[in-house]
């Protein structure tokens, strides 16, 4: 592990984030694909023709899963791993922790619920804060075994941005389908962008209009008021 960055291990209340971290950590050591099942382990027959060659798989398999099992054991606390003891996979090891640390009670599921009606965006916080909330509340009903479809996280998305934005959601909902959430957060990042941008140059504008107008005292444009030579009491005169 000393190619990894540090991270949190696993206790009672930091589930959530440790399962994306550990997740992360698995998929850039080539290792998910044994932890979720995706790669079998291959089964060998002692009759069949290539009992050798297939054997040499398995035995590389259980290479690989072995190294997903140890790093699963090293990340977590002493407390967490009494939760693996017994287990010979790292996709029972996985499984085991989701089942000790996913309780999908009807409150927790209402919170969540609550929180896809009400995270809205936040133009101090910024659209990477708002697409990682979302992100968060699709996980949270993942674990619950509750899958929010894509299309649907991102018509709530597009219902929770402000009037800046509603250029861009209309043409969104113009089109023949709404993009699913992996694609809507790119444009989303790239609209913000366009937004401060256009923000940024109504400012400036209106900065380098100031005193273009008549000066207070004499009438005059191009002229300020503190430059001017006459002053109110002259005009009166």
């Amino acid at each position: 592990m000393s190619d990894l960055q540090p991270f949190e291990k696993l206790t009672l209340y930091n589930y959530n984030s440790w399962v994306v971290i550990v997740k992360g950590h698995l998929m850039s050591k080539e290792l998910w694909r044994y932890v979720d099942g995706t790669i079998e382990m291959p089964i060998v027959l002692p009759e069949s023709k290539d009992f050798w060659s297939k054997k040499a798989l398995q035995d590389a398999w259980k290479i690989k899963d072995n190294s997903a099992l140890e790093f699963l054991l090293t990340s977590v606390t002493n407390g967490q791993r009494q939760h693996l003891k017994g287990c010979s996979t790292s996709a029972e090891a996985w499984e085991n922790l989701r089942k000790v640390h996913i309780v999908s009670s009807p409150a927790e599921i209402s919170t969540v619920i609550k929180r896809l009606r009400t995270t809205n965006y936040n133009k101090k916080n910024g659209m990477e804060a708002f697409i990682q909330k979302y992100y968060d509340i699709q996980t949270s009903l993942k674990g619950f075994k509750m899958p929010i479809h894509e299309t649907i996280l991102s018509i709530m998305m597009l219902q929770r941005l402000p009037k800046s934005f509603d250029a861009f959601v209309t043409a969104i909902e113009a089109q023949d389908s709404i993009p699913d959430f992996s694609s809507l957060k790119i444009k989303l990042l790239y609209e913000e962008q366009k937004i401060k941008s256009r923000e940024n140059a109504d400012d400036s504008k209106a900065f380098s209009g100031k005193g273009r107008g008549k000066c207070f005292n004499c009438g005059q444009r191009r002229n300020f008021a503190d430059d001017c030579r006459n002053t109110k009491a002259d005009l009166y005169k």
